[in-house]
């Protein structure tokens, strides 16, 4: 059970950060490295904190709702 729903869903979410994948346009995940990461890096800060802000937001709709 633990890596059933721990160990895997850990592994996936890392294997596609490393991907260029959009599932509602793209029908296949398109390896592209370390690029998402330099992008991370090298974007505004604006960017970063609004997508900050946004998993915020939706871990306390998230919790609220339990």
């Amino acid at each position: 059970m633990f890596i059933a729903f721990n160990v895997f869903p850990l592994l996936a979410s890392l294997a596609v950060s490393f991907t260029d994948f959009n599932p509602i346009i793209d029908s296949k995940p398109v390896f592209n490295g370390l690029a998402n990461y330099f992008d991370l890096i090298n974007s505004p800060r604006q960017e970063v904190w609004r997508a900050f802000s946004r998993t915020g937001a939706l871990v306390a709709v998230t919790v609220g709702l339990e």
